[in-house]
């Protein structure tokens, strides 16, 4: 390992960074299991529906 590598895993703001944040989700969805993975995209998908839904009945409310 080198210098700078051990010095971004000791900091704790590094996740904090553009660079930091997208390690740190690669990291985390390397560890997922396929199972995993799926079960978070149907999740996803269901807050988006649900967030499409509440948009569309604030916009009708406007109206």
């Amino acid at each position: 390992m080198t210098k700078p590598e051990i010095l971004k895993e000791d900091d704790p703001w590094y996740s904090c960074t553009a660079e930091g944040s997208e390690m740190s989700n690669l990291l985390i969805g390397s560890r997922l299991t396929f199972r995993e993975k799926l079960q978070w995209l149907e999740e996803a998908e269901s807050l988006s529906l649900i967030f499409q839904k509440h948009r569309e009945q604030q916009q009708q409310q406007q109206q």
